[in-house]
């Protein structure tokens, strides 16, 4: 497990993946800002190239680095207007764990 805590109210974060991709949360014990990497590799093995697309994202957000390996372009070809709306908001307004 990857516990990061670099929020002032980590609580924003848990609120926002459960409101905006609420499909993703179980990859975080909230409670205890941790990863659980158990969850996050059960995720990928059966994900389309879509969910990839959403998990690289929340997770390099988690982790605040790319060693997940978002891709922009990518995400620009294959995600659907509700993921790319999402993924602009935050960027504009970016909400750290």
């Amino acid at each position: 497990m990857t516990n990061y805590s670099t929020s002032e109210d980590p609580g924003k974060f848990a609120l926002w993946v459960k409101e905006k991709m609420p499909d993703l949360a179980y990859m975080f014990d909230f409670e205890k800002q941790e990863r659980i990497d158990e969850n996050v590799e059960d995720y990928f093995t059966l994900a389309s190239h879509r969910e990839h697309l959403r998990g690289n994202f929340i997770l390099s957000i988690w982790d605040q680095d790319n060693r997940f390996q978002f891709d922009f372009v990518d995400a620009a070809r294959t995600l659907n207007q509700q993921d790319m709306t999402i993924i602009a908001d935050w960027l504009n307004s970016p909400i750290w764990p």
